[in-house]
């Protein structure tokens, strides 16, 4: 509801609609992948009262236990949660991994926000599913094409924030990336497993 009231704000000298707004805090909040930015958004969600479920088939029930998070399967995390936030790596097995018949089984007062890689969601089905009603709005970082087609719906939804990919980009991204490559060369030059593997390969 941030783009509405901002938006109400300036069209009405100053003061605008103050209509009730769909209203996050202690719901339950979905994490879709629990790789190290899922990791560190359930605790942000946390401090806001929300209930913690996940699904991430590939990470120990340890890592749940640890952050507090209720292990799910994907199809109960949808329909439960009140706020998802996508995290997960793009893969043939999550392309369009939200998609029509997801979008009509979450609430219809759901929000998705997606971080991760953009073909993940369908943006056609999440546009027909946001002008339908069947989930209330989305933040998108990402997108299936990049830039985003100045022609795409996407642009003509006022309960869409978009952003252009921009969301891991802090103040000390470099420094952080050059301190991960170091640290990763040292580990790799001395026979220690490295941080952060995808394709894990052994015996170079």
């Amino acid at each position: 509801d941030i783009p509405y009231a901002d938006k109400s704000m300036r069209k009405n000298n100053g003061w605008g609609d103050r209509r009730n707004v769909n209203y996050m805090g202690h719901g339950t909040f979905g994490i879709v992948g629990l790789g190290e930015i899922g990791r560190t958004t359930a605790p942000k969600a946390k401090a806001l009262g929300m209930k913690l479920i996940g699904y991430d088939p590939y990470v120990g029930k340890d890592i749940f236990e640890l952050l507090g998070i209720e292990r799910v399967g994907f199809k109960e995390l949808i329909e439960r949660s009140d706020c998802i936030s996508v995290n997960c790596q793009l893969t043939a097995e999550t392309h369009h991994m939200f998609s029509t018949e997801e979008f009509k089984s979450m609430k219809d007062t759901a929000v998705l926000v997606n971080t991760a890689r953009g073909p993940i969601v369908d943006e056609k089905a999440l546009v027909d599913a946001v002008n339908g009603g069947e989930i209330y709005s989305a933040g998108l970082d990402v997108f299936e094409t990049e830039p985003l087609d100045v022609k795409s719906p996407l642009w003509t939804l006022p309960n869409v924030i978009l952003s252009p990919h921009v969301s891991g980009l802090t103040p000390n991204y470099d420094q952080r990336a050059v301190e991960l490559f170091a640290n990763n060369l040292e580990k790799y030059l001395s026979g220690k497993p490295l941080l952060n593997e995808v394709n894990i390969i052994r015996g170079y």
